[in-house]
């Protein structure tokens, strides 16, 4: 992503990213029958919307794997911010043997680990709220972490560009992270470098460009397939539409509509160690 370690360092950027991510763990609480008020969703911040849209991905990688007969063993999440998206393809996938977390914020990195690999309490976290700075509250619960975290799991804080795994992985997932990239095309040749022959990629995007993320306008697009046109490395597998909305302060929401792709790799991953 092109916004600096700083931006993404704070407080009212995690605010967002920790809501957008576990709104669910972190913020809901048990409600009296009766005590609802009127809410769609039990939660001590008014009308926040729980994040479906990490649930609805893994349960579209489920069900394009199972219709490749595809056997997922590893799975990558690059730009993956705090790790709602990995936590939930963990559960969709319970023969995943292998679990990585790319992300280039340091601070998104430190709150995926605390997040899916410790169960220790958690500290207070920054909730969305003024136009200026979150407030801060204690969470009301906490996920579970991923079970055998410790033999599973990884979380690289680098960007995708920078990493070199030893392996590749079966199923690969970018998500909303396509126009906030300085260059998109480089973006997904380092995410087929990552994807073993055979194995799904999975890209989610809301084309929601600007100059100082993406500065060449010439590289803005509005669909996921011209970054595969024209190429025989790649079989499309499946498409959809989803919802993806967020606040960045408490009376403004966003709300996009979030173009998924999924994509076979056909042909050997350049430089690709063997399995």
């Amino acid at each position: 992503m092109s916004a600096s370690d700083e931006d993404y360092a704070t407080p009212q950027r995690l605010a967002i990213y920790l809501e957008i991510g576990w709104s669910d763990y972190l913020f809901a609480a048990p409600v009296a029958d009766g005590a609802r008020d009127g809410l769609l969703y039990p939660n001590p911040v008014r009308d926040v919307v729980p994040p479906r849209f990490p649930l609805a991905v893994a349960k579209l990688a489920r069900s394009w794997a199972r219709g490749l007969g595809l056997d997922v063993r590893s799975f990558c999440d690059v730009g993956g911010a705090t790790g709602r998206a990995l936590f939930e393809v963990d559960r969709q996938f319970p023969g995943l043997e292998r679990l990585v977390l790319v992300e280039p914020s340091g601070v998104f990195c430190e709150w995926a680990r605390r997040l899916l690999s410790s169960n220790g309490t958690l500290p207070e976290v920054p909730l969305v709220d003024r136009a200026d700075r979150p407030k801060w509250l204690t969470p009301r619960t906490r996920p579970q972490p991923i079970p055998h975290a410790t033999e599973r799991l990884t979380i690289v804080d680098e960007t995708v560009e920078r990493y070199r795994p030893h392996h590749g992985f079966d199923l690969v997932t970018c998500l909303n992270v396509v126009d906030r990239h300085p260059c998109p095309a480089a973006l997904v040749d380092s995410l087929g470098r990552l994807t073993n022959d055979g194995g799904l990629l999975i890209l989610s995007c809301p084309f929601d460009f600007d100059q100082r993320s993406t500065p060449d306008v010439g590289a803005w697009i509005d669909d996921l397939d011209a970054f595969f046109a024209g190429t025989d490395s790649w079989r499309h597998v499946g498409e959809d539409e989803l919802f993806y909305e967020y606040r960045s302060h408490a009376r403004s929401w966003t709300r996009f509509s979030a173009q998924v792709v999924g994509k076979r790799r056909h042909g050997e991953r350049p430089g690709a160690a063997m399995r």
